[in-house]
């Protein structure tokens, strides 16, 4: 016997959690979202140290295993943001959405859901960025500072199909 939710029922779960998260007051909405935006950067941090230090090992080794480690560090904001239950605004634009066509939360719940959700994740994200990492210094030396411009380069040059 398969223990897995059929897809109706994977949609009632769903739809019970956006109707959770609707009712939920707005301050704590707030504060979830700026954590998750702190997270997600403190995330983004992570593999840009990890990335940047790890060049000497990426020469002598290949640069797969830079790769791989940057790979294995990223996710520890996004495992932070669920084990604290932090409101990252995918999630609620994926739960709201789908409460709100399954007719459980209204289009009000929605929008303000996304509005709070998105700008408490970038303030969040501004936070970190322009508090806790500009002002401290942390990438303003090499190797940091020339692997962040050199990310930088690489994700702004790419052709619109290799995002897809």
């Amino acid at each position: 016997m398969c223990d897995a939710h059929n897809v109706y029922d994977t949609i009632e779960l769903i739809s019970a959690i956006g109707v959770q998260k609707s009712k939920q007051r707005i301050d704590h909405t707030i504060i979830k979202s700026f954590l998750a935006g702190v997270f997600l950067s403190f995330s983004g941090l992570f593999l840009i140290i990890v990335g940047g230090g790890s060049a000497p090992l990426g020469q002598n080794l290949g640069p797969g295993i830079q790769k791989m480690i940057q790979a294995a560090v990223f996710p520890v904001g996004l495992i932070l943001i669920i084990m604290t239950s932090a409101e990252l605004c995918t999630g609620n634009t994926m739960i709201l959405m789908i409460s709100t066509l399954d007719r459980k939360t209204t289009l009000l719940n929605l929008i303000i859901s996304w509005i709070v959700s998105y700008s408490g994740n970038f303030a969040g994200c501004l936070f970190c960025s322009g508090i806790l990492v500009y002002y401290a210094g942390i990438l303003s030396h090499d190797p940091y500072r020339s692997f962040t411009v050199q990310l930088a380069e690489v994700k702004g040059d790419i052709e619109w199909h290799q995002i897809f």
